[in-house]
């Protein structure tokens, strides 16, 4: 198990458990972002559902399209 704390997080619209990296991934990734952020580690051991009709996902492909 990851040894930070459990906090949650929004990813693609849903609210996940997610374990605080530190201060110094912290510090990096604000650093990065030019703007102050946590980082926040989530295993992916759970499954969830895919909205198809979320604003996030849009797919305009048909299925006569060619590539």
């Amino acid at each position: 198990m990851f040894g930070g704390s459990c906090g949650a997080c929004r990813v693609w619209g849903e609210t996940i458990p997610g374990w605080d990296c530190g201060d110094v991934a912290a510090a990096w990734f604000s650093r990065y972002l030019k703007e102050d952020h946590r980082l926040l580690y989530n295993p992916g051991e759970q499954l969830r559902s895919i909205v198809q009709k979320s604003h996030l996902y849009v797919n305009k492909a048909k299925s006569d399209d060619k590539v």
